[in-house]
């Protein structure tokens, strides 16, 4: 998925953001000219997913206009916009075409407080009222290994979803000295933070096994290591709900790889990163490529190919599954 970052601004201030390079020292917003030329650029690789991100998209100052953009161009087939959930109601109208989903992040009340929640709830409430439950997606960044997940999987039934997005936060440069390194754990090599997730990923997914909830990783992937021969049974028992509701919702709790792609980030000055986590890392000019395939090639060969080689920990230095690419935990 190519995604164009339509501001730096947000509206939050979660300890766990991985984009805290970009939104805690800038309010920079895309043009209506860089996004049409994004959305050029973009459209020159056939079938390339679209993704709206920030920040928060819904205080980008363009919002609406771009939306109608979008809507009217024949060419577009599905967006998808990443939000917080906290503004919806300021912009049904313009998101109401059935080719808008919306991934919603849902913090919890410890997160956000109780009246930012009780937005968030009429918000999602106003939302279904507009869109196709299929065109609506509930995630969760699991960072504290203390947290209660009940409040999602509480907004799930409520709204008759099936699915949860999770991405898996791990500390980094950014977060290194906030409380999100404190309640996964602290420090160690990947594989170690990895571990410490597993009582409350295994709590988590208890939950959605009961309630007939599909949880599917996006970023940080648990490498299927780490899991006992039981737990992997245990959870073998999603593929039952897999198939009672025929989800197109992929289960990656057991594939035996880990692969990650570029995504392909675009910025609002179209400077082009492979992720916000390699953000820092290296940044292409989008002017001087002609299509995502040459970017996405561009930054396996700077950043993928050299980061393939470090291993997460000494016991990655044997497994077959790093040594050919199969594997790429932390």
């Amino acid at each position: 998925m190519a995604n164009i970052v339509l501001t730096h601004n947000c509206n939050l201030k979660c300890e766990y953001c991985f984009a805290s390079e970009f939104k805690d020292n800038s309010k920079q917003e895309i043009s209506v000219e860089n996004f049409i030329y994004a959305l050029n650029f973009i459209k020159k690789s056939k079938n390339e997913p679209i993704g709206l991100i920030g920040g928060e998209p819904f205080l980008y100052s363009h919002f609406d206009e771009i939306i109608d953009i979008l809507a009217k161009d024949k060419e577009i087939k599905h967006v998808n916009i990443f939000s917080n959930g906290l503004l919806l109601k300021n912009h049904l109208k313009h998101i109401r075409h059935k080719k808008f989903s919306i991934l919603i992040n849902c913090n919890s009340k410890e997160d956000i407080g109780e009246t930012q929640f009780k937005n968030l709830e009429e918000n999602i409430k106003l939302l279904s009222t507009i869109k196709n439950k299929k065109s609506i997606f509930f995630g969760i960044n699991i960072y504290n290994k203390n947290a209660d997940y009940d409040y999602i999987i509480d907004l799930l039934k409520q709204y008759k979803q099936h699915r949860l997005r999770i991405s898996v936060v791990v500390p980094n440069e950014y977060v290194a000295s906030s409380p999100a390194k404190d309640a996964v754990g602290g420090g160690g090599n990947p594989l170690e933070i990895f571990y410490s997730y597993k009582n409350t990923l295994m709590r988590l997914m208890s939950l959605c096994l009961e309630n007939d909830i599909i949880p599917y990783y996006d970023c940080n992937k648990i490498p299927n290591c780490i899991w006992t021969k039981e737990e992997k049974l245990y959870l073998v028992k999603f593929k039952k709900i897999y198939e009672k509701y025929k989800s197109e919702t992929q289960i990656n709790l057991l594939r035996n790889s880990v692969i990650c792609n570029p995504s392909l980030d675009i910025l609002p000055n179209l400077q082009v990163i492979r992720c916000f986590g390699f953000s820092d890392i290296e940044k292409a000019e989008l002017k001087d490529f002609k299509n995502c395939e040459e970017l996405r090639n561009y930054f396996k060969t700077q950043i993928d190919d050299y980061a393939k080689l470090i291993s997460a920990a000494s016991e990655c230095n044997n497994c077959v599954k790093a040594k050919v690419s199969q594997c790429v935990c932390g």
